[in-house]
């Protein structure tokens, strides 16, 4: 089971986007979070909002920007590791084949 975001993230997340990550950091520092400016800017990256699509335009999948699940699964890689996370993925599949009986 994948875990869920990190303090630090649902704090950067609480923030305003337009806040300056030099105001982020030292709120951080205020409630004993220790934020860098890597950090901030990933997490913005890995929650940003997805572009309002043009209702003329024909909906095409890029796989850019994805569904809420593959940015949640983009975080959870982010925070635990690309490894760990591939390894919690396969677990999970052997779960589901083990259940269905393929």
């Amino acid at each position: 089971m994948a875990r869920p975001p990190s303090t630090l993230s649902k704090f950067i997340l609480s923030l305003p986007r337009n806040l300056p990550v030099k105001d982020v950091i030292a709120k951080a520092k205020a409630k004993g979070l220790k934020a860098t400016e890597s950090n901030i800017y990933r997490v913005r990256r890995t929650f940003a909002p997805l572009p309002a699509k043009a209702s003329h335009a024909p909906a095409a999948s890029s796989g850019a920007s994805g569904s809420s699940a593959e940015r949640l699964l983009h975080a959870v890689a982010a925070e635990i590791g690309l490894a760990r996370a591939i390894d919690l993925l396969v677990a999970e599949r052997a779960k589901v084949r083990s259940i269905l009986g393929s």
